[in-house]
Formats: C-alpha cells, sequence, structure tokens
C-alpha cells in the first residue's frame, strides 16, 4: 500500500492508534522480489514518512497496537 498514492492516502486516513503492519508476502513485493517479515522497517520508514514523525516513534506506535489487541509483551 505504501508504493502507490491511493495506497498512501488510505494510510493516512487510517487513524494512529488503529494502525496494524502485516507483510503479505509473496504477493507483497519490492523491486521484483517478495517481502520477507523481517523488512518491516521499510515499511515504519515509509509510514515515519507519511505521519511526519520518527520512524521509532512510529514503531512504537504500532507495537501498541499490537498490545492492545492482546499480542506482544506484557507489560510488567
Amino acid at each position: 500500500m505504501i508504493h502507490g498514492q491511493k495506497g498512501r492516502d488510505i494510510v493516512k486516513m487510517i487513524p494512529r492508534d488503529r494502525l496494524l503492519t502485516e507483510s503479505d508476502g509473496p504477493f507483497t513485493q519490492i523491486e521484483g522480489r517478495s517481502v520477507l517479515p523481517w523488512e518491516l522497517d521499510r515499511v515504519l520508514n515509509a509510514i515515519a514518512e507519511l505521519w511526519s514523525e520518527d520512524a521509532l516513534a512510529v514503531e512504537g506506535r504500532v507495537a501498541e497496537n499490537l498490545r492492545q489487541l492482546g499480542y506482544g509483551r506484557a507489560e510488567s
């Protein structure tokens, strides 16, 4: 979604406290090859650019969104 203008416009409309990331490999491709789950930093950087925020802040927001759904580490 982050490569086309339509997709970027949709990402901009998603409330920040609802945004989650996913890899749809082998369907999602970058430079002619399937995106791998550990390439999430490319997506976070693109979202950071759309939001005019730091990529670490975006990563934290997405992690918090996952925690709200019951995924990730529980807070101690």
